[in-house]
């Protein structure tokens, strides 16, 4: 990582990987600027691209694909008792490895989004709700791969003068539809 002025990185990484599955090299580059605009707002965005590189395994020869990442997020904390959390990111993916699904080349879209609220009730109560949703989409075949909602709604105690004791209640409706290209994956 490396500072590019007070609120910019710009970071670099190269990973080595050898597993069952095979030998993986990714090399990825990134950057992300902050800026504060007002008290209380504060705005995130970032970008990322990496290659992965994968090496000849016991079912396939070596294949490529490009992973690039866009994201956003908003931030708003007038005060100690309210904050409020808002983020987005879309993901690209291609390559030239067959989709296990359809035997075409892969070629991926992903749209991700997160809100979160956390209000503070008196010193020892806060409500903690989030939304967070995912699609993924083969753009070769326009079929959606994959889905995730999940909506929560919780309540924590914290007790400030005594640390005895903690609880969180917390309901949470989740809809999943798993990729079938993940091994015993069931789609839902």
């Amino acid at each position: 990582r490396s500072p590019l002025g007070p609120s910019t990185k710009i970071y670099g990484e190269y990973q080595w990987e050898d597993a069952d599955a095979g030998a993986r090299k990714t090399a990825l580059v990134g950057a992300q600027r902050k800026w504060d605009l007002t008290r209380g707002w504060n705005v995130l965005v970032g970008a990322e691209a990496a290659t992965v590189h994968a090496g000849h395994t016991l079912n396939a020869q070596s294949t490529d694909t490009s992973r690039t990442a866009l994201s956003a997020a908003v931030s708003y904390a007038p005060s100690d008792k309210l904050s409020v959390l808002a983020r987005t990111e879309a993901r690209w993916e291609k390559g030239d490895a067959p989709n296990p699904a359809t035997g075409m080349p892969i070629d991926h879209f992903q749209l991700f989004a997160n809100v979160q609220v956390n209000y503070q009730l008196d010193a020892d109560l806060k409500l903690i709700g989030s939304y967070r949703f995912s699609r993924t989409t083969d753009q070769v075949t326009s079929v959606q791969e994959a889905r995730f909602d999940e909506r929560s709604l919780g309540l924590a105690y914290r007790p400030v003068h005594n640390d005895r004791f903690n609880a969180l209640a917390r309901y949470t409706h989740l809809y999943e539809l798993a990729p079938q290209s993940l091994a015993g994956a069931l789609r839902s």
